[in-house]
């Protein structure tokens, strides 16, 4: 039987030698709970303040570009990149699949290894790449001493451009030959000191104690020269102060190829001093990382008023407990993005916050309110998913954006990618998918096309036709016209019929009219139009198209 007069007496002990630690610490104003592993209620204030968040204007745009918007999943990198690999390359006299695959990363608390495909910037433009990596096993420890433990290449594919495939870069852009000697070696860390964690471990960074190293990252400068960075953190539950808070001790930039590495010091957010070097390279897209991101999020969202209370009130989560990256809304870096819910299973997002990983700040967008208010983006991708359920399709790398004034999601259908085993390597591309953010998703509301422009086409044209509905769009600005109908053409375009209209005296210029549904007042008058009969229309110049939107047509 358990001893519980013990117990309560070793509690007591506890919460005796913590209050004299924080007499002796100056700590009298922190607030207590004698729980093992509950952090004070000071440290939950401190920790809060980590994140530098800033709250965005109510009609303020989502921050990311709409530009230049990834139209590639990882996992369709994947499958691009093991097709590259089995392409001879001349210069090497060998076939890369032969020799390498792509890396793996280190396993993540809850997950297995996942292949080391990174998202990055250079020069303005958004790729994925991919480190490669000695397969495990005995037999390829000839091919590891054969290339003398030195990496040639490493695989690009393009992020914007679903239609190109990966390459491999053999050299950086003044045509410097890659010679690799630091790599993600997660096959070979029991026995080679060049794999990327043994190579800081032999310089004293590793995670043990109350550091932890996070997230070794793939980058390029803008000449196509490949390191690693990684972000070197402390642990801030010191002395009696129960609880974990991590926060940045420096940025480690490694030149895989010198074998050499720069340390450069990041601000400790315990002081009111910037200790942060002023000369980190500008090509570094990430300084802090996203399991540090997260962690602050976290704290961030704490609402210390519930401090010794089993409430949840004002608590939340990031959906998927995990960031998205895109490309930021000036197309020169990476950005994070966490949606943000409650602990509640309700299908809404309390907030978007875009995360800059180069500085640490961020900027937090409230979803609330009739005008505002969105659906998570789990209940997004389960939306899209059932409208694709005839197809089979699956939705990957859904992303928030403002596209067309709107708040939208982005992403990809993707249908899964076997080899010749049956073996899954990765998805291929299918379709481009696009759904308004609202406070309710329906599958009837995806739309989407085999390619990209036709996609933001309807999209455009969804918007501008629902725009009644609700309050929101600034998709196009209504135009008014009254005429002569010179010429009727009846078409079905995506399934849906529509009429083409040219008026008298307007040459060159076409209006196209969506039927919508049978018995619909604004656009029921075209089904008895003929050549000769006046109209007025209301409608829109798009973007995408040369054709006119008319979302309102009458006789006259």
């Amino acid at each position: 039987m358990r001893n519980h007069n013990s117990f309560f007496a070793s509690l007591v002990l506890v919460c005796a030698t913590a209050a004299i630690l924080l007499t002796q610490t100056g700590c009298m104003d922190c607030t207590w709970r004698c729980t093992a592993g509950e952090p004070s209620r000071a440290n939950y204030v401190r920790w809060q303040n980590y994140l530098k968040v800033r709250t965005a204007e109510p009609d303020e745009p989502i921050a990311t570009t709409q530009t230049q918007i990834s139209n590639v999943s990882p996992e369709m990198a994947a499958a691009k990149i093991a097709q590259a690999l089995e392409s001879y390359d001349a210069e090497l006299g060998y076939r890369l699949s032969s020799v390498f695959e792509i890396a793996n990363t280190d396993a993540l608390e809850g997950e297995g290894t996942r292949p080391a495909i990174t998202d990055v910037v250079v020069n303005g433009h958004y790729y994925y790449v991919a480190f490669l990596d000695y397969p495990a096993g005995e037999v390829n420890r000839a091919a590891y001493e054969q290339t003398k433990r030195t990496i040639p290449a490493v695989a690009v594919v393009d992020a914007e451009d679903e239609t190109r495939p990966a390459w491999i870069r053999t050299a950086d852009e003044e045509g410097n030959p890659y010679a690799i000697k630091v790599y993600m070696g997660v096959q070979t860390s029991g026995w080679d000191d060049q794999n990327i964690y043994r190579f800081l471990r032999n310089r004293g960074y590793r995670t043990y104690g109350s550091h932890r190293l996070d997230n070794p990252t793939l980058e390029f400068d803008e000449n196509w020269r490949p390191y690693f960075t990684v972000t070197y953190c402390d642990d801030d539950g010191w002395g009696a102060e129960i609880g974990t808070a991590f926060f940045p001790e420096s940025l480690l930039v490694v030149d895989i190829q010198l074998e050499t590495m720069q340390e450069y010091a990041l601000d400790d957010p315990n002081t009111e001093a910037n200790e942060r070097a002023d000369n980190i390279p500008d090509w570094v897209d990430q300084i802090y990382s996203p399991e540090l991101i997260l962690d602050w999020i976290g704290h961030w969202g704490y609402n210390p008023e519930n401090y010794g209370k089993t409430s949840n009130l004002d608590r939340f989560i990031v959906d998927g407990g995990r960031l998205d990256q895109v490309m930021n809304a000036a197309n020169t870096n990476l950005v994070f993005v966490a949606y943000i819910t409650s602990t509640q299973q309700d299908n809404s997002t309390v907030g978007v916050m875009l995360v800059n990983p180069r500085s640490g700040n961020a900027t937090y967008y409230p979803t609330q309110g009739v005008e505002r208010a969105m659906a998570t983006k789990s209940a997004a991708a389960n939306a899209i998913r059932q409208a694709a359920i005839r197809w089979e399709y699956d939705v990957e790398d859904l992303t928030l954006h403002t596209i067309y004034g709107v708040r939208t999601w982005e992403g990809v259908l993707t249908r899964p990618a076997f080899d010749n085993d049956g073996e899954r390597y990765g998805s291929l591309y299918a379709a481009t998918v696009l759904l308004r953010a609202d406070h309710y998703v329906h599958p009837a509301g995806a739309i989407w096309a085999n390619n990209r422009h036709e996609a933001f086409t309807r999209y455009e044209e969804y918007l501008y036709l629902r725009q009644t509905t609700r309050v929101g769009s600034n998709v196009l600005e209504d135009e008014e016209v009254t005429g002569t109908v010179g010429e009727v053409q009846r078409v079905v375009l995506g399934g849906d019929t529509s009429f083409l209209l040219r008026l008298e005296g307007h040459p060159g210029e076409l209006w196209g009219v969506s039927l919508g549904y049978l018995g619909n007042p604004q656009t029921e008058d075209v089904l008895t139009v003929e050549p000769g009969d006046e109209v007025f229309m209301m409608y829109g110049d798009p973007q995408n198209r040369d054709t006119y939107i008319v979302r309102e047509i009458s006789r006259r």
